[in-house]
């Protein structure tokens, strides 16, 4: 994703990891939060959903974890983007059926100009397996960020 939105005025790190989630998981998005604003981060992207959803989260509880952090990000003067959840295609994913209302809520819950749209044109092509995607569909996450 990096490759898509370089510029020589702004250092891109990327604290992904499989299986992280806002609500638990191995590395919980608060551990995922001090690492970007420990390395000076002026601007944050939370893009979270599919795991919390695999844990069984519902998506008013996922939403409310966004806001928690978009609180914090004001506090310390940090710009924050939401980014809606990637469409699945596994329909043995916990998850599935519940992407629609969480994309929903976060539509809801933040200004237009705050939410990032990772799930529109993110069609079975860009994902490896139905739930994680492909190089070029994190390709099209950074063409997303960029525009």
């Amino acid at each position: 994703m990096s490759d898509s939105i370089w510029n020589h005025r702004f250092k891109v790190w990327n604290y992904s990891s499989l299986g992280a989630s806002l609500t638990q998981g191995l590395l919980p998005g608060t551990e995922q939060w001090e690492k970007a604003t420990e390395a000076g981060a002026d601007v944050l992207i939370l893009a979270f959903g599919t795991n919390d959803l695999r844990a069984g989260h519902h998506p008013e509880e996922i939403v409310a974890e966004y806001r928690k952090f978009s609180s914090k990000a004001r506090e310390l003067g940090v710009q924050m983007y939401v980014a809606t959840t990637p469409p699945l295609y596994r329909e043995d994913h916990p998850g599935f059926g519940q992407v629609d209302r969480l994309n929903q809520l976060i539509q809801e819950s933040f200004p237009p100009d705050q939410v990032l749209d990772f799930h529109s044109g993110f069609g079975p092509e860009y994902f490896l397996d139905g739930i994680h995607i492909t190089p070029e569909g994190h390709q099209l996450r950074g063409e997303r960020v960029a525009n």
